[in-house]
C-alpha cells in the first residue's frame, strides 16, 4: 500500500531537500545553478528545485532535472531564449547524468499576485527547495489540500494536452516524439493524481505512487498504466494504436479534468 504524502492536517508534505540530492547529480545542480545565474544576472529572484532530482528519488541517465525559476519581471523573448539555450547547454554537459534539463519560468508578480498565485504558492511552498537567490517559501503561508489546491496546481489540463497533442502532431522527427509522448504521459498521470486528490485528499508527488493511486480509483485504467509509465520514460510510440491508446487515455483525463476541477 502506498502511503499518502498528506499529514494529519490536511498539508502535503514537502518531500524535497537539498541533503536528499544523490551524489551523481551535485555538480549538474551546482553547474544550473552557475549557468543559469550568469544567463539572469540581476533578473534572479530565486531557483527552485522540484522533482525526483530533489527526493533523492532520481537514477542517473534516465531522470530529469527540474527547475523552476523565479525572476524579478515578466522576461522578454530573448531572456527566454538565453535561458532555453542554458537549459540545453547543461544536457549536453552532463549528457550520462540527465535525461533532460526543464526550467519552468515565472516572475514575482505572477506568483505573489496574479490570478494563478495559488498555484506557485503552494507549489513553492509544498513541492520545491530553493537552491539560489531569494526563497521565497518562508513568507508563504501553508494551504491545506482542496479541491481549488488541486485545480490551481494543475491547471487546465484540456487546454495543455490539447496543446501537446497539437506539437506531436506536427512532428515525426523519432525525438520529439517521444520527449512529446513522454509530456503527454506525465501530465495525464499529475491530473488524474490532483483529481484523486481533489475527491479523496490523498496525494502522491512519484510517478509510481501516482499510478497506484490512479489504478485503485479507475479500475478500467488498471491495464493501461504500465504503458503510461512507458511512455512517461519518453520510450518510442512505435507500437501498432500507442498513439491511439494514448489519445484515448488523455481524453478521459481530460474529461476527468473538466468534470472534477474545471467545474
Amino acid at each position: 500500500m502506498v502511503r499518502s504524502m498528506v499529514d494529519d492536517f490536511g498539508y502535503i508534505r514537502n518531500e524535497v531537500r537539498r541533503e536528499y540530492i544523490a551524489s551523481p547529480f551535485l555538480p549538474l545542480v551546482q553547474d544550473s545553478i552557475y549557468q543559469i545565474q550568469q544567463s539572469v544576472g540581476p533578473q534572479l529572484s530565486g531557483l527552485y528545485l522540484y522533482g525526483s532530482v530533489g527526493t533523492g528519488r532520481a537514477v542517473a541517465g534516465r531522470s530529469d532535472l527540474d527547475l523552476l525559476l523565479v525572476l524579478l519581471s515578466e522576461p522578454d523573448s530573448s531572456l527566454s531564449r538565453t535561458i532555453d539555450d542554458a537549459a540545453r547547454r547543461l544536457e549536453k554537459r552532463h549528457p550520462k547524468v540527465v535525461r533532460s534539463v526543464e526550467i519552468a519560468i515565472t516572475w514575482l508578480d505572477q506568483v505573489l499576485t496574479s490570478t494563478e498565485s495559488l498555484g506557485y504558492k503552494v507549489f513553492i511552498k509544498h513541492l520545491c527547495v530553493c537552491i539560489a537567490g531569494d526563497d521565497l517559501s518562508p513568507e508563504l503561508p501553508r494551504v491545506p489540500l482542496s479541491q481549488e489546491v488541486c485545480t490551481a496546481l494543475n491547471g487546465h489540463a484540456p487546454q495543455v494536452l490539447s496543446s501537446l497533442w497539437d506539437r506531436l502532431d506536427q512532428t515525426h522527427d523519432e525525438y520529439d516524439r517521444r520527449r512529446i509522448g513522454g509530456a503527454i504521459a506525465r501530465k495525464i498521470l499529475r491530473t488524474l493524481m490532483c483529481v484523486i486528490a481533489a475527491e479523496t485528499e490523498d496525494w502522491a508527488t512519484s510517478r509510481p505512487d501516482m499510478a497506484w493511486f490512479i489504478m485503485m480509483s479507475y479500475p478500467d485504467l488498471v491495464p493501461h498504466v504500465e504503458f503510461l509509465l512507458h511512455v512517461a520514460e519518453e520510450q518510442e510510440l512505435a507500437l501498432v494504436g500507442s498513439v491511439k491508446l494514448l489519445q484515448h487515455i488523455s481524453a478521459f483525463a481530460a474529461a476527468e479534468a473538466q468534470r472534477v476541477l474545471l467545474s
